[in-house]
């Protein structure tokens, strides 16, 4: 049977990004507190449920105790590519779908050219956003547990630019 598409959800880059605390919430007033850094904590109501932790070259999704929640691999493409796809994966191994960063795409020229005009003190325009966002797109259900970390894991990709080469 092909894959089925479960879910997508799709954050659109940020103007700043980096490591800092940011904030989801929704109409209903829920919210989630996502610390970004080199591992990132997300909390409900000061309560952690998630954390994305650096590992094997990727990164892994665990619960507020530290139970694995899902592996993520690193893109297997080059470096140049302008979407990095990392496939998402449960602990026995099985995908539940795949989360994509799109990459910024002015490379090093373009961060040369503004680096010049910083020090030349031109006029320099807004700051370049890290990444054009990430696109989370499941093929599998996930357990409750897993999907707050999974939109953390959204804004955590876009505004570190968190990407993993294989």
């Amino acid at each position: 049977m092909p894959n089925k598409r479960v879910a997508s959800l799709c954050c659109l880059g940020y103007k700043n990004g980096g490591k800092s605390n940011y904030t989801l919430s929704n109409p209903a007033g829920d919210e989630l507190r996502i610390a970004v850094g080199k591992t990132t904590t997300v909390t409900r109501q000061n309560t952690p449920i998630g954390k994305i932790v650096p590992a094997d070259g990727a990164a892994r999704f665990e619960s507020g105790d530290g139970t694995v929640l899902a592996v993520v691999q690193p893109h297997r493409g080059s470096k140049a590519d302008s979407a990095w796809h990392h496939r998402i994966l449960s602990p026995a191994g099985d995908e539940l779908g795949v989360l994509t960063l799109m990459r910024a795409q002015n490379g090093w020229t373009g961060i040369a050219a503004e680096t010049s005009l910083w020090l030349l003190n031109e006029n320099v325009g807004a700051l370049k956003a890290p990444s054009a966002g990430a696109l989370l797109e499941l093929r599998a259900p996930v357990a409750p547990a897993l999907d707050d970390v999974l939109a953390a894991a959204c804004l955590d990709f876009s505004v570190l630019p968190r990407g993993y080469i294989a």
